[in-house]
């Protein structure tokens, strides 16, 4: 299987600069099945959540049902936590939590 194949993009395919940027990758992840998007396809806005465009773009991303992953080389950089120095699952499952409990109902 391919990158491209797998939804994978480099940066000058897909980027999120501003919420105006979302349907462009909500159609691409409508093509493909699912989006890996780095660091490099996403301004420095994103990561500082008190802008909104990181949780915009996860819940357009929930509500279409698209996987999106998102690869970042230092999270610690952006306030996260690396995967790495978590001791357990119970480090980041919050997040992925709240995301499932505002999955829209199958109908």
């Amino acid at each position: 299987m391919t990158q491209e194949s797998a939804g994978s993009v480099s940066s000058d395919r897909v980027q999120i600069r501003s919420v105006s940027d979302i349907p462009d990758a909500i159609a691409y992840g409508l093509e493909h099945g699912s989006l890996l998007l780095s660091e490099a396809n996403l301004c420095p806005e994103f990561f500082d959540l008190s802008s909104g465009l990181a949780g915009e773009t996860m819940q357009k991303f929930v509500n279409y049902r698209i996987q999106l992953a998102i690869i970042v080389a230092a999270p610690e950089d952006h306030g996260g936590v690396s995967v790495s120095s978590c001791t357990s699952i119970e480090t980041i499952r919050p997040y992925g939590s709240s995301c499932l409990k505002q999955r829209p109902e199958d109908g």
